[in-house]
């Protein structure tokens, strides 16, 4: 697990609310009352291509964006190579070593959970679970 980890391949993994697809959109507000079904249709779909659109470009900037973790002395740290910009901070392992939280120190407001569904010699699976969206990221160890 500690070295230089590339990603290979991104894809959107959020799960979908069963009732989601099939649901009006609630009336709770005067102007969404006000407008015809149709209308709500019409803004429901522009959302979802907006949050659709922004998913893409988290997808696109992790694919861009290679993972260090090393451990110097007691400390765990990690970096995230963001383009034009380096966030670091420290993780740890969480249940039995199947999931890593990594806490940021400097640009990064939240904290990060990678769970690992393989993970190998020169290669990891992880799903990370973002405030917008859950990804599944495959990852090569980079060899020096």
């Amino acid at each position: 697990m500690v070295g230089k980890w590339v990603p290979v391949y991104a894809e959107d993994v959020t799960p979908i609310p069963a009732g989601l697809v099939a649901t009006r959109p609630s009336y709770s507000d005067t102007l969404t009352r006000m407008r015809s079904t149709q209308q709500n249709d019409s803004l429901n779909s522009t959302i979802s291509a907006k949050k659709a659109y922004q998913i893409d470009r988290i997808i696109q900037t992790e694919m861009r964006s290679p993972l260090t973790i090393t451990i110097k002395g007691n400390k765990r740290l990690v970096e995230k190579y963001f383009p034009g910009k380096k966030v670091t901070g420290t993780w740890k392992l969480k249940k039995k070593g199947k999931q890593i939280v990594i806490k940021g120190k400097e640009g990064m407001k939240r904290k990060v959970t990678m769970d690992f569904l393989s993970l190998t010699d020169s290669t990891a699976m992880v799903i990370t679970h973002l405030p917008v969206a859950d990804l599944k990221i495959k990852y090569r160890k980079e060899v020096k």
